[in-house]
């Protein structure tokens, strides 16, 4: 989940530092599209991760050593680079649509942050050997999560967020963008293991 908040930063950030100076682009997201997706991508998914199956030898293990870090200096490295990298990949989109209009590029990466985020979930239980369907609270809270949005991309909520419906086209580019994360994020895990 911090990934994905380093993410939405960085998106912002850039946006604001370097997209609308430079090439006159709006910002990539509204104030009401980032409060979205904090509630729909953080929300519900981290409440049915709360009731994840842990490690059986968990209570095993010895405590952290006093003074160090919550964070391993590895998992802090992973959780930059995968951050960096999903920004890299959702501002890229935002620059492909750059000459449609606002509602539209902001749809995207709307949409893309959204479905990007969802998908680390299932990177992210991998590494702890769980499969996509050993928590059922999950599922669930990834469908209801994923309905909202689609809800309120192709209903008339869209005129308040500021958003417009997708066309197939543009569901294929986010796709698109996954696949290529999702082949970031597998090398990364490669190459720190």
């Amino acid at each position: 989940m911090l990934s994905s908040n380093i993410a939405e930063i960085l998106v912002i950030a850039i946006g604001i530092l370097v997209l609308t100076p430079f090439f006159g682009t709006p910002l990539p997201l509204t104030a009401l599209q980032i409060l979205w997706i904090n509630l729909i991508t953080d929300g519900l998914p981290a409440v049915a991760l709360s009731v994840d199956r842990f490690p059986a030898a968990i209570m095993n293990r010895k405590p952290r050593e006093r003074g160090n870090n919550l964070l391993s200096k590895e998992q802090r490295q992973k959780i930059i680079s995968i951050g960096v990298t999903l920004a890299v990949v959702v501002l890229i989109l935002f620059l492909l649509y750059r000459n449609t209009s606002i509602e539209k590029s902001q749809t995207v990466v709307f949409t893309s942050l959204i479905l990007f985020e969802i998908a680390r979930l299932h990177f992210i239980r991998r590494e702890y050997h769980n499969s996509f369907f050993s928590n059922k609270w999950l599922i669930a809270a990834i469908i209801v999560s994923f309905g909202l949005h689609l809800i309120v991309v192709y209903s008339s909520l869209g005129s308040l967020f500021g958003v417009v419906p997708l066309e197939l086209i543009d569901w294929i580019r986010i796709g698109i963008g996954g696949v290529v994360l999702g082949i970031i994020i597998q090398f990364i895990g490669f190459v720190e293991k």
